[in-house]
């Protein structure tokens, strides 16, 4: 028997040996006895898939789900919810042209707000991004081959700007991804109904773009499992509630019942304790009802959604439904959220809207281009993007009074005067000049003080009154 032991035991170890001998991994550690960096390790059978979904999955999903809709369109809101403010070099003059406001009316014209939100929205939800196509006319067709060309430079107006809601209707055609010393190395060619669209005529917006695959990833993908622990929570938690509460009832009569009589008493008895909430029993009968409670629920969907937080970047509380737009003191996810949402726009949406202004200048038979009288170079615009927050009221009267109190003690210290203070105050900066007497009149100056005299000429003149009295 021990000759039996020695031997299986030897042969457990001589497999143990080949085991660690087999293991495939050299750059951790190697347990043998727990299988722990071999190929038995389940933490190490992992990896990673490369399948994209389809755009008809990610439209399935985002139909489906609320939240889905949630991360996909509140950053192309909030990118969009304040919108521009447009400057030119000629505000101001003489003329009563008001630029700006020429520029506007036409995007309004061409609805880009309402274009701009949906481009951003079709990006987060398809692979490959969403297209923004523009038409124009010119003195030339522009229509068949000619789109593989650049765009003209004379148009005569844009006839309009559209979404390309499904982006499967391009196609992507990598035209070099495997010798990077040339210049057309991951260079992307579009083509719509096979003919080619020259890049010019596009604007194109996609999430994390993978050259060698010619697609992206959608952020549809990218929380598809935080989404599927949510809905089966959700699921799992209205199932529960509707067995919360259960009533029982015993007898023995109910053994010589049909399933159709069964289900007729007990419904009358469910209407019963419903309308009346009591009922007569036999003494061999009786009644109880049973109450289920549930714990841990918080704790499950707090994870749940910390998890969806964190993989779609969006702060939790914007995620559950915060006011957009509306910070208190010490949100500091929040405002990482807005800063994000201002990086994307000054790197990714100015060069679309520079783009669309400049076409609106330089449109022949437009009114800016007449008023200019041809001369579209003459105009520079410049637009930034308006506060995307602001502070509640109570924070911001809070924010005032520290404000406030940081001043008085500039000036009590000497470190600075009560105007210079105002003149820095951008409440105060384009008022006039503090007047303390209110009641004078803005054209009189205050009358001169007389100045104290001398101590020896006031002794002169007491002695002067003495000798004439």
């Amino acid at each position: 028997m021990k000759f039996f032991t020695d031997r299986k035991f030897n042969k457990m170890m001589k497999r143990l040996d080949n085991m660690e001998k087999s293991a495939s991994r050299f750059d951790g550690l190697i347990d043998p006895l727990t299988t722990r960096g071999s190929a038995e390790d389940r933490t190490q059978r992992l990896r990673g898939t490369n399948i994209i979904i389809q755009n008809s999955t990610a439209l399935n999903k985002y139909i489906a789900n609320g939240f889905v809709q949630n991360i996909i369109e509140i950053p192309a809101e909030d990118a969009t919810r304040e919108w521009i403010t447009i400057t030119t070099n000629m505000d101001g003059d003489q003329s009563d042209l008001d630029f700006p406001k020429m520029i506007q009316d036409r995007m309004k014209d061409l609805s880009i707000q309402e274009k701009i939100f949906n481009f951003i929205r079709y990006s987060r939800m398809y692979a490959k991004g969403s297209f923004l196509y523009y038409a124009v006319k010119a003195n030339q067709v522009q229509e068949g081959e000619i789109l593989s060309e650049p765009m003209p430079e004379e148009i005569k107006t844009i006839e309009f700007i559209n979404v390309i809601d499904d982006s499967d209707r391009v196609t992507l055609t990598n035209l070099n991804m495997s010798n990077p010393l040339k210049k057309d190395y991951n260079k992307i060619k579009f083509s719509i109904d096979a003919k080619e669209i020259h890049p010019s005529r596009l604007s194109w917006l996609v999430n994390s773009f993978i050259p060698s695959e010619t697609t992206g990833i959608s952020i549809v993908q990218t929380i598809n499992d935080a989404i599927v622990a949510q809905d089966s929570g959700l699921w799992s938690s209205a199932t529960v509630l509707q067995s919360m509460a259960l009533n029982i009832f015993k007898s023995d009569e109910i053994a010589d019942l049909s399933p159709t009589q069964k289900a007729d008493l007990l419904a009358k008895i469910k209407h019963l304790m419903i309308t009346f909430s009591s009922i007569a029993l036999k003494n061999e009968e009786a009644f109880e009802q049973l109450t289920l409670t549930m714990t841990g629920m918080k704790e499950i969907f707090d994870f749940i959604f910390e998890n969806l937080s964190g993989l779609s970047r969006i702060p939790k509380n914007i995620l559950l439904g915060k006011a957009h737009g509306v910070v208190t003191a010490g949100e500091y996810d929040t405002l990482n959220h807005y800063a994000n949402v201002s990086r994307f726009q000054e790197n990714k949406l100015r060069p679309i809207l520079e783009k669309i202004i400049d076409l609106i200048i330089r449109e022949q038979n437009g009114e800016i281009y007449a008023a200019l009288g041809g001369n579209a170079d003459e105009l520079e615009t410049e637009f930034t993007f308006n506060n995307l927050w602001k502070l509640d009221p109570v924070a911001d009267a809070d924010r005032e009074l520290k404000f406030s109190q940081r001043d008085q003690i500039d000036v009590t210290i000497g470190k600075t005067s009560p105007q210079e203070l105002r003149s820095l105050d951008p409440r105060y900066k384009d008022l006039e000049p503090f007047v303390m007497d209110r009641t004078m009149p803005p054209d009189m100056t205050p009358p001169k003080v007389a100045e104290p005299m001398p101590e020896d000429d006031l002794e002169v003149s007491e002695e002067k009154e003495t000798k004439d009295e």
